[in-house]
């Protein structure tokens, strides 16, 4: 049926009870590490740094304060239990194309106590002044920083753009981060983890293929480098390469991974560890490690290698454990002359072991997606020192975001009454479009549409245009404006997307390794937070958006449920915020719902004019609870010509009905009048109940009477 106009018989006859989140959340994801000496390290969120003395049982705040209004803590690397760097993005959110570019060094040698700060010129040379609107050239705020003894330093600004290649620029120092040059013989191949060995020799990985790069004259030049294929691995369809470790800067390990399963699945992989001896000039073949975990295997991080002391090195291995809420980690030890040991234990974590630290064979910490745990006995048992600070305190259940009161009011005194701001779920009509309506617009339609709530499409995001009103110095103006009119508004991010998806507008796709996806999934989860936050936006609902594709159970399927799982674990660690995915019915059943921890909400991608929530091909028992939007009509006027006009404003826009989340949500109700129908049933449909009228209760048909719910119709 096509729907030529819309209009609404709009009754709320359902008060529905919002209860707050019990799960307590953490106040940042622990992004980095170090165990310096048996009882002193360090571990960083993306806002603070924090240092102990005994283990993990206290932790001292020691971020670097800086003379900005914003300030994030990018990279650290301490060489010793005194001397450290910190480099951090700032801003002050006045210039846009100053901000980008803000980034500054503190140098601590009194671990922490005391800080100097250095704020280098970097020069963007990718941005066009003319326009900074463009999102060419600007930096992302994901930087890599690396000591290889205590004058020579690099480190590496990531671009906010090419994330299919990373771009970015580097930049050293040989006085110890009193000063820093650009490096200006171009930028390095990608812009990604990297080490160094010594002052000239050091190593780069991408991050999302696994090559590996090498450079031998500080940094200036750098060249794909290629490891000696050991002989008994066989047939491969890929390899893809750890960063490199060093006890010295001589004696290194890298660990190799060979895809040797078949094209079509299942993913099959073997470890080797290399070894170098000259400082990664060259390396040979020490260890191939068929016992080692998959890095492919489902639900798994993949081993983390690192190098403990002398001739030892070590792999971990996290997965599902035997109890609820509960993650097996197993400890590799891998020693000279072949011998291997591992310790396997349960953690109270739901997370994966992304990076481990260890100062000898007993004594380390093991980062988790979700917590940071030690062990002094080899990984038999271990110790969460997460909860044991301010660091990482749990805070509060999530709190809704409160808008300002309206201040347009909506015909007569009587026909706008002030709701609950508090209520975070919208039961009401929304819309998106292309880009946002300008604030006149938005005035027009608060006071003569049917519609509550706005979809609008964070910035900078991979597949998608920018908007110009958002992406300008007048975003956060915008929402804060048509906030004060009482919309409410449902932020989305559109990411990479799976290469299932053939669509002539998509041109950077999702990973089809798993371990790379949910690391995408995660990086981005932290670009649109920070997106969502310059435009004033700081809590709330952030969908992610994952187009139409082919479920194939398989490699797309696996890979776009890796990529969803990173994003909204990501999400889950900034308080205050939630996650949720549109897509089409098929995905959100063979993929979306595959997903642990699932989603927050559901948008539904169904264009049958349904003006429901409800029978939308998707089980009813799945996201039951004020968990649902669906964009039930699309605009299908050639070159998107406006569909609808009210207040005198035409604009194009696709149909939502919400019963989900929305910032600034419910801030007040309209009251229309409307003349009583000539037809108030559909004759010829099955039981004369159309699909427009459900009851959000319990998620069944009105089809009697006696029932309450909302109302809606065409």
């Amino acid at each position: 049926m096509q729907i030529k106009q819309l209009s609404l018989i709009f009754s709320l006859f359902l008060t529905l009870c919002v209860c707050p989140a019990t799960q307590a959340q953490r106040a940042g994801r622990i992004e980095s590490i170090k165990l310096l000496t048996a009882d002193t390290g360090w571990a960083a969120t993306n806002k603070k740094l924090f240092w102990t003395t005994d283990g993990g049982a206290q932790w001292k705040d020691i971020t670097p304060k800086l003379n900005h209004k914003e300030q994030h803590v990018s990279s650290v690397f301490f060489l010793d239990a005194s001397t450290g760097w910190v480099l951090l993005n700032c801003g002050d959110g006045r210039d846009r194309m100053v901000d980008d570019v803000c980034f500054e060094f503190a140098l601590t040698k009194t671990a922490g106590e005391n800080w100097s700060v250095v704020h280098p010129k970097i020069v963007d040379p990718g941005i066009d002044p003319s326009n900074v609107n463009d999102g060419v050239g600007t930096y992302s705020g994901t930087t890599f920083l690396d000591f290889a003894d205590p004058q020579h330093g690099w480190a590496v600004l990531r671009k906010s753009y090419g994330l299919q290649r990373s771009e970015g620029t580097m930049l050293r120092t040989v006085d110890g981060g009193t000063t820093w040059t650009q490096l200006s013989s171009g930028t390095p191949p990608i812009a990604d983890g990297f080490r160094f060995a010594n002052p000239n020799d050091g190593w780069m990985v991408d991050g999302r293929e696994g090559d590996l790069y090498a450079s031998h004259d500080a940094g200036n030049s750098w060249q794909e480098a290629s490891l000696p294929k050991p002989a008994s691995i066989g047939p491969d369809t890929g390899v893809s390469n750890d960063l490199p470790v060093f006890v010295n800067e001589r004696r290194g390990f890298l660990l190799a991974r060979y895809a040797v399963g078949p094209p079509m699945g299942p993913d099959l992989s073997t470890l080797v560890l290399f070894g170098t001896g000259d400082g990664g000039r060259t390396w040979k073949e020490e260890r191939v490690l068929p016992r080692l975990p998959d890095i492919y295997s489902s639900g798994l991080a993949g081993p983390v290698l690192v190098a403990a002391h002398s001739e030892q090195v070590k792999a971990a291995e996290s997965g599902g454990g035997h109890r609820p809420a509960a993650t097996r980690l197993s400890l590799y030890t891998l020693g000279p002359n072949q011998d291997q040991t591992s310790n396997t234990a349960e953690v109270s974590s739901q997370g994966a072991a992304i990076e481990l630290s260890f100062v000898d064979r007993d004594q380390g910490w093991a980062n988790l997606t979700d917590g940071l745990f030690a062990t002094r006995d080899a990984g038999k048992t271990w110790v969460d020192v997460t909860a044991s600070g301010p660091a990482f305190g749990p805070v509060g259940a999530r709190q809704s975001r409160t808008g300002a009161s309206p201040s347009l009011a909506v015909g007569p005194a009587s026909s706008a009454e002030i709701l609950d701001p508090s209520s975070t779920i919208s039961t009401h009509l929304g819309f998106d479009g292309y880009n946002v309506p300008t604030i006149p617009q938005m005035t027009a339609w608060i006071a003569s549409s049917p519609f509550y709530d706005v979809y609008i499409y964070l910035p900078n995001s991979p597949n998608r245009h920018d908007d110009p009103i958002l992406v300008s110095k007048n975003g956060p103006g915008w929402v804060s404006s048509i906030e004060g009119q009482g919309w409410g508004i449902v932020p989305v991010w559109f990411g990479l997307q799976s290469t299932c998806d053939k669509a002539t507008n998509i041109t950077e796709y999702i990973s089809n390794t798993q371990t790379v996806a949910s690391k995408e999934g995660a990086e981005e989860a932290d670009q649109a937070v920070a997106q969502d936050q310059l435009l004033g936006i700081t809590a709330g609902i952030i969908f992610l958006d994952i187009e139409n594709h082919t479920p194939d159970h398989s490699t797309c399927s696996l890979a776009v449920q890796a990529y969803v799982d990173g994003f909204v674990s990501e999400i889950g660690f900034y308080s205050g915020y939630s996650a949720g995915v549109y897509a089409n019915p098929a995905p959100i059943t063979s993929d979306i719902s595959q997903v642990s921890p699932a989603p927050a909400e559901i948008w539904i991608a169904r264009y049958d004019g349904h003006v429901t929530i409800w029978n939308e091909v998707i089980k009813d028992t799945l996201w039951p609870d004020g968990q649902r939007m669906h964009q039930f009509l699309a605009n299908t006027n050639p070159k998107n010509a406006p569909n609808a006009t009210w207040g005198g404003v035409p604009l194009s826009i696709d149909y939502d009905i919400d019963d989900g989340p929305a910032v600034n949500a419910n801030t007040f109700a309209k009251a229309y009048t409307y003349g009583t129908p000539a037809i108030s049933n559909c004759p010829g449909v099955i039981d004369t109940v159309p699909l427009g009228i459900n009851d959000m209760s319990n998620g069944v048909f009105i089809n009697g009477p006696g029932q309450a719910g909302t109302v809606v119709g065409y």
